[in-house]
């Protein structure tokens, strides 16, 4: 079925709108270098994808165990790719968070569209429990392709990990005016 799609007309069509998005300078000009990167980029995820399905059979089951953390995916040796809802239960010898940074995690989008801030703390927590013994968080300061600043997130200071709390809430008061 991954292949079907993937050689659809429709697929092509999406892969080029988001290719283009994604290679928007400020000026709102494409960048044909960026857009073949992330033509590129999209090609690499499917490739994935197709070969997470390949011991399934029934699409289902796949969706299922991508959705619900399955441990059909997290047996054995190697890297787990997980979201934070499907590492609940689970532990990990070392984990790894990234993209710690405000307005991700928490994600700011969700929280005004009525979402709970109490809601991400609570997955902040859960994440950073799955580790028995190390744990590395992560944040970027700046994406240098779309030249975006990046604070880090307040759990980063809530749990004391980051100094100067008053700075970083001057800093996020200015850019949310």
């Amino acid at each position: 079925m991954i292949e079907a799609i993937s050689e659809s007309k429709i697929y092509k069509h999406i892969t080029d709108i988001l290719a283009d998005q994604r290679a928007l300078d400020r000026n709102k000009k494409i960048n044909e270098e960026v857009k073949e990167r992330a033509l590129l980029n999209i090609k690499r995820k499917v490739a994935l994808i197709k070969e997470l399905t390949k011991g399934y059979t029934d699409n289902q089951r796949f969706l299922n165990a991508m959705i619900l953390g399955s441990n059909e995916l997290t047996k054995g040796e190697g890297v787990n790719l997980l979201t934070v809802h499907a590492s609940k239960g689970l532990e990990f010898k070392d984990v790894y968070i990234l993209d710690l940074m405000d307005g991700r995690f928490p994600n700011r989008k969700l929280a005004n569209k009525g979402g709970s801030i109490d809601e991400e703390r609570r997955l902040f927590y859960v994440a950073v429990t799955r580790a028995k013994d190390g744990l590395w968080l992560s944040y970027a300061k700046v994406d240098k392709v779309k030249k975006l600043r990046f604070y880090p997130s307040l759990f980063l200071y809530e749990a004391g990990l980051i100094n100067n709390r008053e700075e970083h809430q001057k800093l996020l008061e200015e850019k949310y005016k």
